[in-house]
């Protein structure tokens, strides 16, 4: 559909042997991990399903989760998207991938067929102050401090007071282009250049 079937084309075969993350989490003496982020090529639902018994304790997940399967036997994203929410979680952002068919003129098509999607699920229930001061950090560290924002103003009252600052200091929005120094350069530089007669290059 894609035009890809000369990546089909097998170069080598290797035989690994497998864990699954809580077997290794129990052999390096982990008892639970706050966020849990796969990018495993078809394999990110098997590897959700085998930490069921990680998830009460996850604060917040992130992972490829695909909507046309392309590997064999790999699952749809409802089915994944389902198993978290049954387990507490909500989907709160998704950053979608779309492929272009083959086609005749794909090349001047914008379009095409949303394939996966990088996706964030929060845990909903079952939380502690602990826990959502947990997501404010996590949603921090991966660019999302609009909603990391939310997530402490909505429970501001409740968190304890000598957090909030440090919180606080995590959700502000970092400083666009056009506010930093560069951008006042840049535009004293356009300024400057705005003043010069360039017609004569312009004829040529």
């Amino acid at each position: 559909m894609y035009g890809l079937e000369r990546y089909y084309n097998p170069v080598a075969t290797t035989t690994v042997e497998c864990k699954t993350l809580p077997t290794l989490l129990q052999d390096f003496g982990i008892a639970a991990i706050d966020f849990l982020k796969t990018d495993l090529e078809g394999l990110d639902f098997e590897v959700l399903q085998s930490c069921e018994s990680l998830l009460p304790r996850i604060a917040a997940i992130q992972c490829e989760l695909r909507l046309q399967p392309f590997y064999e036997g790999e699952s749809y994203f409802h089915e994944a998207a389902a198993y978290l929410t049954e387990r507490g979680f909500e989907l709160v952002a998704l950053k979608p991938e779309f492929w272009k068919p083959k086609t005749t003129r794909n090349r001047n098509h914008k379009d095409g067929r949303t394939v996966w999607a990088d996706c964030l699920f929060l845990r909903a229930t079952g939380m502690t102050l602990l826990d959502y001061a947990k997501q404010i950090v996590i949603l921090s560290m991966i660019g999302r401090r609009g909603y990391a924002e939310h997530v402490l103003e909505s429970n501001r009252d409740a968190l304890p007071a000598e957090w909030i600052g440090e919180l606080e200091s995590l959700v502000k929005p970092r400083r666009t282009l056009r506010e930093t120094a560069i951008w006042k350069v840049l535009r004293r530089i356009r300024n400057a250049l705005s003043s010069f007669d360039l017609s004569h290059i312009a004829e040529r």
